[in-house]
């Protein structure tokens, strides 16, 4: 049974079809018009993050930053060491 010619023959479709409608009555999800978007893909107003949200996001970036300096400084030492017992 081929699924992918016709998804609406598809049970498998039909399943998941009526389970995403369940969520959307529940609140669960939200759907949104990808074409009547016109501010672009993947872009999220500042408004809509909340401010703890920004506060883990800005520590986090904080984190990453700070590994990978350490990684560097490690890379470094790294190759002093080999440098050293090569000579």
């Amino acid at each position: 049974m081929i699924c992918f010619l016709d998804p609406t023959t598809c049970p498998f479709f039909e399943w998941q079809n009526k389970y995403l409608k369940k969520l959307v009555e529940l609140g669960k999800v939200t759907l949104h018009d990808v074409a009547a978007d016109d501010e672009g893909e993947g872009e999220v107003e500042a408004e809509s993050i909340p401010s703890s949200a920004r506060q883990i996001q800005s520590q986090m970036e904080n984190l990453i930053s700070i590994v990978k300096l350490l990684v560097l400084v490690l890379g470094g030492l790294l190759v002093v060491g080999i440098m050293y017992l090569i000579k």
